[in-house]
C-alpha cells in the first residue's frame, strides 16, 4: 500500500512553482488545501495515495497563483522568447539564438534581456 494519504494528486503536468526559477515539476500532492510536495511523477504517485487523482494531460499548472495584479500574458510571451539576460558578447547572443531555434524549430525568434551596449 502506498504511503501518506492526501486529498488530491495532480500528475502528468508541467508545474511551475516559480520558487526555483525555471525549474518545473511533473506532479504534486495536496492535503487540506495545501501543497504537501511537488516532484517527479513517479515519486509522488508512489509516495502518496488519494481518492482524487487528476491527469493534467501535460498542461501547465501554476499552483497557488493568487496574484491580484498579474501579467500572465506577458509572462507567457517571455517564455516564448530567447532569454538573453547575462549574455556578455555578440557571440553569446548568437549562440543563445541558435540553440533556441534548434530546440524550438521556430521560424521567427524574439529575444529579451540583451545588453544593448554590446
Amino acid at each position: 500500500m502506498k504511503g501518506e494519504k492526501v486529498d488530491l494528486i495532480v500528475h502528468n503536468a508541467v508545474i511551475h512553482t516559480l520558487v526555483d526559477g525555471e525549474k518545473v515539476y511533473e506532479a504534486m500532492a495536496i492535503k487540506d488545501g495545501k501543497i504537501v510536495e511537488v516532484g517527479p511523477e513517479r515519486q509522488i504517485l508512489n509516495k502518496y495515495q488519494a481518492d482524487e487523482i487528476i491527469d493534467a494531460g501535460g498542461r501547465d499548472v501554476y499552483p497557488g497563483f493568487t496574484d491580484a495584479h498579474g501579467h500572465l500574458f506577458s509572462y507567457a510571451q517571455q517564455k516564448l522568447s530567447v532569454n538573453l539576460f547575462g549574455t556578455t558578447s555578440i557571440d553569446e547572443v548568437l549562440k543563445a539564438c541558435a540553440d533556441y531555434e534548434r530546440k524550438t524549430k521556430r521560424d521567427f525568434i524574439v529575444g529579451r534581456g540583451w545588453d544593448q551596449s554590446l
